[in-house]
């Protein structure tokens, strides 16, 4: 016994150590495996940052480049009136441009360009001291004073004019008389199309921008609604061309008057339209702001090169560089549209350019790439732009790295396939062990119910046999009922011998006629009718035509008689009418045999396990059966060396329904 003992348990052991070292050895490849990958993937984050460093270089000296650009023809232009007219084709040519500034150090206090507006409150406040100058307040001015004063006024002050006119249209658009209100603004000398620059009309801004937005009113309640849309956005247009001062007033108009009017107009495209314009002139507005701070830099500390003013995190963006320009000492600036630069700025990167992303200090994405993407290295910009940093959201790779990277894949594979190949042994051996451990206890179980159903009758034999032996039977017929008793019993042993050497018997089926199973199943039913009826159970028959098959005749035919005796014992003895029915049909090119009875059932989860050996279904009525677990599996066995299967399913009110396929011929 030990001799045994000690071989399995040294194979098992060294199966158990093969597969568990195979795994270690897979453990230390995919940690071998992680920490290379790390230390590529970490290499390859320096080769990224010092890619952006080199991006970074080429996209400061572009931006700073295009300052210089456009303060070198700034300080090109001998009159404020040529800058004027550059600026307005920048405007409409560079995207990335907003404006331009000049001033004279010497007088910091106002800027030379854009050029100075006056204040809508100072104009207004002139006009109130001409209507009230030289009037006696003692007494009431009589009319004509009060028209050759008002006149007067009007001629040496024209907003005075259009202010009058204004105030007589909203008066005719109350009163729904919308073609007087655009006569009376004809006649104030105010066109449709009237420019907002302070050098091009006498008017003030905010009067323009107001008249033209009453004659957009006017226009709608004349039920001209594309030309009110089209005044409303050429005025959009015309204030988005102005900057400085001007703007401001503009801006504050923008906010009081322009867009609560457009609200209540129900015109989304329009509203769309003066929300833009509003965040487009609060930029500009804002560079303009912080420039009036900056302006007052002393002349020695600023030279040729241009120093930059931007936005703190979360301000309105905008990027203004200034410096000296010109020979007469003047100061200029260049106002950018900072999205539309960062924007041009990538386009010089190339086909990466899809994969950078401009962000400033708080990670708020300026230009580039989609910020779902996520960032895998930033570095930021060092002269130029020092309040932005360049992201990207791909690794660089250099040549060698693909290369690399397969030479490592390569070389971690067959540690790989060891550990794969030692989870799979272990897995087997695990499972070989739970099948043996399951088999053992099945034979112990079969050895237990042989021993038992051989002892029985044996005891019974030697008894009998040993009454007679001792003549204690006298009585010839007592005699011969003994001896016929001991014939049975007999019978019974040879019987459960040869259910025992049936099972050890491999069903080869190796002798293969051709076999009509009609013939074969009619046979059966005519063996084990009188079997069925002796035990009180209903056998019916369903016996359709069916293709010849090729089968060994006693494999097949055992195989089925194991599938009408396993009905036949595990039948239900309190019903009134238990019954088996055996069906034969054709069915997608294969025989199907199939046993139905209502008897005590197979559980849904035994169903697969009754066709292994040695195993039995336990339970209340089943113990009365006898067997030993071999019948179905000497089916399954059978069958399956035909090319065919077996299943169980639920049959009739609860019982079993055992189905075999079989190929035809």
């Amino acid at each position: 016994m030990q001799s045994q003992f000690q071989p399995q348990f040294i194979r098992r052991i060294s199966s158990w150590g093969l597969g568990g070292a195979l795994v270690l050895l897979a453990v230390f490849g995919i940690y071998q495996a992680k920490a290379l990958q790390d230390g590529l993937t970490e290499h390859e984050l320096r080769l990224t940052e010092d890619h952006l460093d080199r991006l970074v270089i080429d996209l400061e000296e572009y931006a700073s480049l295009q300052a210089l650009l456009w303060l070198g023809e700034l300080g090109e232009k001998n009159s404020l009136e040529a800058i004027d007219e550059k600026e307005e084709t920048l405007r409409l040519t560079e995207p990335a441009f907003d404006s331009y500034y000049v001033w004279n150090p010497q007088a910091p206090d106002r800027f030379l360009f854009p050029f100075p507006a006056r204040s809508p409150q100072e104009a207004h406040h002139r006009a109130t001291l001409c209507l009230n100058r030289g009037a006696d307040f003692s007494r009431p001015m009589s009319p004509a004073v009060s028209a050759m004063n008002l006149r007067a006024c009007m001629e040496e002050e024209p907003t005075l004019k259009l202010q009058a006119s204004l105030q007589a249209g909203e008066t005719h658009l109350l009163g729904g008389r919308p073609h007087d209100a655009l006569r009376g603004l004809e006649e104030a000398g105010l066109a449709l199309n009237a420019p907002l620059n302070p050098e091009r009309s006498e008017f003030l801004a905010v009067d323009i921008a107001e008249g033209r937005v009453q004659a957009a009113r006017a226009m709608l309640a004349m039920d001209d609604t594309q030309a009110a849309e089209q005044q409303m956005m050429s005025l959009f247009k015309d204030i988005q061309l102005q900057s400085g001062a001007t703007l401001g007033y503009l801006f504050a108009h923008l906010n009081d008057r322009v867009v609560p009017a457009i609200q209540q107009w129900n015109r989304p495209l329009l509203l769309d339209s003066a929300q833009a314009l509003q965040r487009h002139t609060q930029r500009r507005l804002a560079g303009f702001s912080a420039l009036q701070l900056h302006r007052r830099s002393p002349a020695p500390n600023l030279g040729e090169d241009p120093k930059l003013i931007y936005a703190s995190p979360g301000e309105a963006p905008f990027l203004i560089a200034f410096a000296r320009v010109g020979e007469n000492g003047l100061h200029g600036a260049v106002q950018f549209n900072q999205h539309a630069l960062l924007k041009k700025m990538l386009l010089e990167a190339g086909p990466e350019a899809s994969h950078l992303v401009v962000r400033d200090a708080k990670g708020v994405g300026l230009a580039g790439a989609t910020m779902d993407q996520g960032i895998l290295a930033e570095v930021p910009f060092q002269s130029f732009l020092p309040h932005l940093r360049l992201g990207t959201s791909r690794l660089f790779e250099l040549q060698r790295t693909p290369a690399y990277r397969t030479h490592f894949i390569w070389q971690i594979l067959p540690i790989l396939f060891a550990g794969l190949l030692g989870i799979v042994a272990v897995f087997v051996r695990y499972t070989a062990d739970k099948k043996e451990r399951e088999l053992r206890t099945r034979q112990q179980e079969f050895a237990t119910r042989v021993t038992h159903e051989l002892k029985t009758p044996l005891a019974g034999i030697r008894l009998m046999a040993e009454n007679l032996e001792m003549g204690a039977v006298n009585d010839p017929k007592t005699a011969q009922e003994f001896a016929g008793r001991i014939v049975d019993e007999s019978d019974r042993l040879t019987q459960r011998v040869n259910e025992i050497l049936q099972a050890a018997r491999e069903p080869s089926g190796t002798e293969r006629v051709d076999i009509d199973l009609q013939d074969l199943l009619l046979d059966l039913v005519e063996e084990w009718e009188p079997r069925f009826d002796d035990a009180g159970l209903i056998l019916h028959t369903e016996l359709g035509r069916c293709s010849i098959v090729r089968a060994d005749r006693t494999a097949l035919r055992d195989a089925v008689a194991n599938l009408l005796d396993n009905a036949l014992k595990y039948r239900r003895e309190d019903i009134p009418a238990p019954q088996a029915t055996l069906r034969l049909f054709e069915e997608a090119k294969q025989a199907v045999i199939e046993v139905e009875d209502n008897g005590l059932g197979v559980p849904a989860e035994k169903r697969k396990s009754i066709f292994e050996r040695y195993s039995r279904v336990e339970g209340p009525g089943r113990g009365k059966t006898g067997g030993h677990g071999l019948g179905l599996a000497f089916a399954r066995e059978a069958i399956l060396a035909h090319k065919g299967r077996i299943e169980c399913h639920e049959g009739l009110e609860g019982g079993a329904c055992l189905t075999v396929r079989i190929p035809v011929a």
